[in-house]
This record gives C-alpha cells, sequence and structure tokens, in this order.
C-alpha cells in the first residue's frame, strides 16, 4: 500500500513520462470503487486520461484463467451465464462507467479465459457485448474494450487467435494487448525477441483502429535490471513496425502485496527509479 504522499508523486511521474494514467483493478477487490474514484481525481489533477482495467479472472501463467469473484458473486455454478455472477459484475463495471473515464477495460487477458474453457469465454463475450450497450448509454465518451494476452496467442494458429478476437469485435472502441515477453523469451533475454513479434499484432488490427499495447519486463533475478534496460532501449525498433496509438508500461513502482514484491516497476517500491527508467 502507498500513502497520499508516495501516490501523488506517483502521477506527477506519470504526467513527466506521458498523457495515461493506467488504473487496474481486481473484481473481487471490495474498495474497487473508492480506490478507482480516489487515483482517478489524482490522475485529473495531472491531466491524465484514465485507463481504468477491471480484472474479474485469475490467471495461471499464460496457460489459462478462471473466474475471481468478490464475496456477493460467489456461486455453485461459477460461470458468466449465471445470473448470480453475471448480474454483480456487469453492477462493478456500470459503477466504474458511471465514474467516466476516458477508457474502461471491462475485463483484463481474456483470452485466457477461452484456454481454460471456450465455453465459458463465449459466456463472457455475450455479456460482454450486452453490458458494453449500457456501458456507452452510461458514459458515450468512454472508449471502452478488453485486452488479450500477447504471449499466450503466440501458443496457438492465427485462426484461433483471430476467431477471439472477433467474438468481441464489433463491440470494442479500440483493440488491446498486454505482454510480458519474458514469459517466452526469459533464456535469451531481451535480444532473444524476434524483430516482428509486435508487428504480428497488427494481422489483428481493423483498418485505422486504435491500438493500445500495455508491456513489461520485470527484474527478478541477477540480470533483471540490466534485462529490463535492454527491452526498453530496444522498444522503438520492436514497435516500429506496428507504431501503436498508445503504448504504455504495465507498472510504474514495483507493487509489495503481503510478503511479495511484483518488481515489474521501472522504480522499487520505494520509489528508487531502476537502471531502464
Amino acid at each position: 500500500d502507498h500513502g497520499a504522499a508516495e501516490l501523488t508523486d506517483m502521477f506527477r511521474l506519470d504526467a513527466e513520462l506521458g498523457s495515461l494514467a493506467v488504473i487496474r483493478i481486481d473484481w473481487k477487490d471490495s474498495n474497487r470503487l473508492e480506490a478507482v474514484r480516489a487515483l482517478m481525481a489524482l490522475a485529473a489533477q495531472r491531466n491524465l486520461k484514465a485507463v481504468v482495467e477491471l480484472n474479474p479472472l485469475k490467471a495461471d501463467g499464460i496457460k489459462g484463467a478462471e473466474i475471481d469473484p468478490p464475496k456477493e458473486a460467489s456461486a455453485r455454478r461459477m460461470s458468466f451465464a449465471n445470473p448470480e455472477v453475471s448480474g454483480p459484475f456487469e453492477r462493478a463495471a456500470l459503477e466504474l462507467a458511471e465514474l467516466k473515464p476516458a477508457f474502461l477495460a471491462v475485463a483484463t487477458d481474456v483470452n485466457l479465459l477461452a484456454l481454460s474453457s471456450p465455453g465459458e469465454y463465449a459466456a463472457f463475450t455475450a455479456l460482454y457485448r450486452r453490458l458494453y450497450e449500457k456501458i456507452k448509454r452510461t458514459s458515450p465518451g468512454t472508449k471502452v474494450f478488453v485486452t488479450f494476452q500477447w504471449e499466450a496467442m503466440q501458443g496457438q494458429g492465427e485462426r484461433e487467435n483471430r476467431r477471439q478476437v472477433d467474438a468481441v469485435r464489433s463491440h470494442m472502441d479500440l483493440l488491446a494487448f498486454t505482454s510480458d515477453p519474458r514469459k517466452l523469451h526469459e533464456s535469451h533475454g531481451p535480444s532473444g525477441i524476434p524483430g516482428d513479434y509486435y508487428e504480428r499484432m497488427a494481422r489483428y488490427r481493423a483498418t485505422r483502429e486504435e491500438l493500445l499495447v500495455e508491456v513489461t519486463w520485470p527484474t527478478d533475478g541477477s540480470t533483471g535490471e540490466a534485462d529490463q534496460l535492454a527491452f526498453v532501449r530496444d522498444l522503438p525498433r520492436l514497435m516500429g513496425g506496428l507504431k501503436p496509438s498508445m503504448l504504455v508500461w504495465n507498472f510504474l513502482h514495483d507493487v509489495k502485496v503481503l510478503i511479495f514484491t511484483f518488481r515489474s516497476g521501472l522504480l522499487d517500491a520505494d520509489g528508487r527509479p531502476k537502471p531502464a527508467f
């Protein structure tokens, strides 16, 4: 957890680095609405556009994911086809829409759900299409979308990837991917990333469609900070053929959760800049 002064400084740095503030919140977080409201206020003070991302899933690396609900949505049949689950999720998304963020991802890394259960992914996409219409009525100016996990897409064919994207294509205001290439290229480091690795995202992009790419390279291990630096330095080349509309880093700071630290930031949990910063 971060204090008020630390949060204010985070958004100050965000404003120095770019124009967007990514605010990711878990559906199961009972304090999600208050947290997003407070963070959006800090973003507004710095003239940053809020990219609010609601995460309803618990991922198993890039192998799959399952629904990770709050207590009010715990049901014997855990499925987005079950009104006892879909109803609370819909209300959570609409509460966030009422805050009128510039961008709202209704769910993150949704293709992981498809890997675990194609039937459950179909239930989610049906819910998402209905929910999109309700969100647009609540906040017409909000750009609504979901994100796809890019590394997971490398393990299956382009036809299946396209089928998953097309299931929500008609109800997306932009196309968005999250990417942690270390998941596939840790052994060789950033130099092992193929030159067209991100350019291949264009295969799923409709003409003139906005594209958001959210990247990271964690700094775990003895070479972690050096590898992160190399990845950041190589991003202009890796993204050159793609030219995304928006390119964001997953987390500005490392995040402490209980005894664990997720070292994906460009600064450590105490605010110390890493070499890549």
